[in-house]
């Protein structure tokens, strides 16, 4: 026995296809056309159902946490949405078409200082997070296509881009490592080609982006899920070895 329930509830009636904890203790679920915002009080979970206005008829894809009780969403149609609690904030205070295409995946930095997007043409974008009068402000600071991926090589004849879309995507503890789940089923190592270069120190561009596969799985088993543990273990030469979790 590893552990027991704290509490359950009854959710959405459509499909949910992502969730996220929160700063304050309690989390967020998001799917096809709904957000939830869950509190955890004494046991007891409770739904509140985020108003979605005009966004009320999109795939919500991936929600990531910010500091204190904000967060974001990305769509189906690019939009990066911003939310606090279970308030959906004003548009001019999110970013409407901040990809060209479906957000499939993104990651907030533990810091809560950058996070990354990825979508489904294989793009990824930095973005950092300035606090302004308590007010989380997000701007890109970069972004690439990956590169590397045998996508192209597993469909010849196929008609689609031979960059697959991302599914899943992640940052290193330090910021030099992102690492990118592919739809092949791939787990795809980016680093900065400059010295000692992160993703936070400077922009982001492609020609300063170099590939590494460190997995190839079973194609089109899509990657749907991906993390860096903080802090590998060492071996018998005291090598860093990361270790990574994938569902």
């Amino acid at each position: 026995k590893f552990g027991k329930m704290l509490g359950s509830s009854k959710g959405p009636k459509d499909k949910v296809l992502h969730c996220t904890s929160l700063q304050n203790g309690n989390f967020v679920s998001c799917g096809e056309k709904h957000i939830s915002y869950w509190n955890i009080i004494s046991g007891r979970i409770q739904q509140n159902e985020v108003k979605l206005r005009s966004h009320k008829r999109k795939l919500i894809m991936c929600v990531g946490s910010l500091r204190d009780d904000y967060y974001i969403a990305g769509t189906s149609d690019g939009d990066i949405l911003m939310f606090k609690q279970d308030k959906l904030l004003d548009d001019k205070k999110c970013i409407l078409k901040a990809h060209k295409k479906s957000i499939n995946s993104l990651w907030v930095h533990p810091s809560g200082s950058v996070f990354v997007s990825g979508d489904s043409t294989g793009k990824v974008i930095v973005w950092h997070i300035i606090t302004e009068n308590a007010f989380p402000i997000v701007k890109p600071f970069g972004n690439f296509v990956i590169t590397g991926s045998n996508y192209g090589k597993l469909t010849p004849n196929a008609k689609e881009s031979r960059v697959p879309p991302i599914r899943s995507i992640c940052l290193s503890e330090d910021m030099k490592k992102c690492l990118v789940g592919t739809q092949a089923s791939e787990i795809i190592e980016y680093t900065l080609t400059t010295n000692n270069g992160n993703f936070f120190d400077m922009p982001v561009k492609q020609d300063l982006v170099s590939s590494k596969i460190i997995l190839c799985g079973h194609y089109k088993d899509e990657l749907w899920g991906l993390g860096i543990r903080p802090r590998g273990r060492l071996d018998t030469s005291d090598d860093y070895r990361p270790e990574y979790c994938t569902v």
